[in-house]
Order: C-alpha cells, then sequence, then structure tokens
C-alpha cells in the first residue's frame, strides 16, 4: 500500500496527497505506518512543476546520484523526521492489534497497537488539547513523529495520554523509544531517594576521613 507513487502524483495529484500538500502528507504517511494493514511503500520522488519533468539534472543519457539536503530538488521523504519516527515506530509494533481505537469526529484520532505503541493525529488547522486511553504501560516516552532525538517528550499517566497537538501534527509513541518507564511521581521519588542515599555516603566518607586525620595526629 502507499499514499501515493510516481503516477498518482502526477495523474490524479487533485485526488490523492502528494509531497506538495506537506503536513497532511505526511500524516498520511504516519497513518499507513501506523495501522496494520497490508505492507506499507514509502514513495521520495523528486521535486516536479510539470507532468513530464525529468529528475534533477537528468540528460538524454544520464542521471546523477541523487543528492539530498534542505535545497535539494529531490524528496528525500525517507530522511524526513516524521517518517523515519514511524518507520521506527512500524518496527516496534509488529504483530500487533489496534486496540483503543478512539475518534472525536472532528479529524482527530487516536490508537494503540496493545502495549508496544500508540498513535494520535490532529488533521484540524488549530492545536488541540487532547485525553486518550492507552494501552501502553506508564512512563514518559520520546515523540518519534515529531522529533529524533527526544527533543519531545509525551508522559502516558494511568494508562492516559493528556497533552496538546500542534495543527496538523501527530504524536507517535512506542516501547524502544522511552525517556523512562513508571509514573511522573514514582520516577521522582525514586531519583530523590537516590540523591539523599548519594549525600549521606559522601557525608559518611567525609566524617571518616576526619577521624582517620584525628587518629593520625
Amino acid at each position: 500500500i502507499f499514499v501515493t507513487n510516481w503516477d498518482t502524483e502526477r495523474d490524479n495529484s487533485t485526488r490523492v496527497l502528494t509531497y506538495k500538500d506537506g503536513a497532511k502528507y505526511e500524516l498520511a504517511n504516519a497513518f499507513m505506518l501506523a495501522y496494520p494493514y497490508g505492507t506499507p511503500n514509502i514513495y521520495s520522488g523528486y521535486k516536479f512543476t510539470q507532468r513530464d519533468d525529468g529528475a534533477p539534472g537528468a540528460t538524454d543519457t544520464h542521471i546523477p546520484d541523487v543528492k539530498c539536503g534542505k535545497n535539494s530538488k529531490w524528496q528525500c521523504a525517507q530522511r524526513w523526521t516524521s517518517i523515519r519516527g514511524m518507520i521506527g515506530f512500524y518496527n516496534a509494533v509488529k504483530g500487533t492489534k489496534v486496540t483503543q481505537w478512539q475518534d472525536d469526529n472532528d479529524n482527530n484520532i487516536a490508537f494503540s497497537r496493545e502495549n508496544k505503541g500508540f498513535l494520535a493525529i490532529n488533521n484540524t488547522d488549530k492545536p488541540k488539547n487532547v485525553s486518550y486511553k492507552t494501552d501502553l504501560p506508564d512512563g514518559e516516552y520520546c515523540n518519534v513523529y515529531a522529533s529524533r532525538k527526544c527533543f519531545s517528550t509525551v508522559t502516558v499517566n494511568g494508562g492516559k495520554v493528556e497533552t496538546t497537538i500542534p495543527a496538523y501534527s501527530a504524536i507517535a509513541l512506542h516501547v524502544k523509544a522511552v525517556e523512562h518507564f513508571g509514573s511522573t511521581s514514582t520516577f521522582s521519588t525514586v531519583t530523590m531517594i537516590v540523591i539523599v542515599f548519594a549525600v549521606l555516603l559522601i557525608e559518611l566518607a567525609l566524617i571518616l576521613r576526619k577521624n582517620k586525620a584525628g587518629s593520625n595526629k
């Protein structure tokens, strides 16, 4: 299955989403990679103006190597943050079913892939405050749709995801991209215990050193 290919993006551009649709195109690919149906195909071609435009730099006898970059005429969709993240999501949730399907009938949906992953999509032009059920374990997860290096995190607490999803964006969480498991309060308590224990060890070491120095006089 695919969102578009080299034919449909040219011949049916008014009926299918293409790279020219920006964020909506990314959301469509995210859903394709998150929903368990068929074998997904990520299409990445090149930017064009006219239907029969050739590849960037192509001649009658030669097509240059693909070069990705900010100003490249190649789409390089496989390198987009959202698609890279969703490929990781797809791999992490293999073999699981859709659970906890939620739809507000206003272009916002969410669902879990059992206890392995969770996707929520906001296909509107306004940010959306959401509260969704999820089968993911409690913890702080990386939003792989929005960030490659976990700069964007979302908390699961008590089987719920409560957050704000930007316009035409999504949150994609899975168990292989986690800051930590457990509720925030539990994590904070454990962290505090570790800190207190470390401080006590330092104080004990200082006392022992002081006593040793006194006995050597």
